[in-house]
């Protein structure tokens, strides 16, 4: 090989150096912009997961707030008209219901909130997983306080002679999708299939809306059930008269 050959294959040695270098100089520096990407949306997923979590307790405490106004106003009615007692005390109840809906209705659409940002984060179906399964089970919480709160309304006005058997009705249908919720979120594992999940997930969330929307429809009853018998007792009087 004479002298020019080698001169030439000595530059295009240098070149493919050069050349190499200056692609894996690159290839670091696309993996610290990812890893600053990364860092920066965990960042700022942190931050709004705080922001979140704040306002939810600042909905716990006004919540708290508003029923200790509520219980302290119905404890003087209720000391002025003692007559009225029973009520006051199922306004009361229907008022604090109310609120309380609201504010768990505001909180889990938060807490989706938080969960769309974490899904967006870790893509990871453990995570998902996991927060999916707590706020059903929140959730499933929450129905089951409030058909306990029922229940015992259907008592109170059961003993006053309302009839509550229609609401006794739609409250054990609300228990059973309850119970078939509780079955079905029980059996997710994160070792279930990523299809499996969301099945039992979907599975879950209708018998959740249709145990809400009887326990609805049970309230509604005693109501019309009270009414009518409210009015009954009106006629009555005026026969009477």
């Amino acid at each position: 090989m004479n002298k020019k050959h080698i001169i030439i294959a000595s530059v295009l040695v240098g070149i493919t150096f050069v050349t190499a270098q200056a692609r894996a100089e690159e290839t670091v520096s696309e993996k610290t912009k990812t890893s600053t990407r990364l860092e920066n949306v965990e960042d700022r997923a942190g931050v709004r997961e705080t922001k979140i979590d704040d306002r939810i307790q600042k909905i716990d405490a006004h919540l708290d707030d508003k029923k200790t106004k509520i219980q302290t106003s119905g404890a003087l009615l209720k000391e002025k008209m003692p007559e009225k007692s029973l009520e006051i005390d199922e306004k009361m109840d229907e008022r604090t219901d109310r609120m309380e809906d609201r504010a768990d209705d505001r909180k889990d659409q938060l807490e989706e909130k938080k969960v769309r940002i974490e899904d967006r984060l870790e893509k990871k179906l453990v995570n998902i997983t996991v927060r999916r399964a707590a706020i059903l089970s929140a959730t499933w919480n929450r129905l089951d306080k409030l058909a306990t709160r029922i229940d015992s309304r259907i008592e109170k006005n059961t003993a006053i002679n309302v009839d509550t058997s229609t609401a006794k009705g739609y409250v054990a249908e609300a228990r059973l999708a309850l119970t078939a919720a509780q079955e079905t979120l029980k059996s997710v594992s994160i070792e279930s299939a990523k299809a499996d999940i969301i099945v039992a997930f979907e599975s879950t969330k209708m018998n959740l809306k249709k145990a809400h929307t009887k326990l609805n429809e049970a309230v509604q009853s005693l109501k019309t059930a009270k009414s009518a018998i409210t009015t009954e007792t009106k006629t009555d009087t005026k026969t009477a008269e």
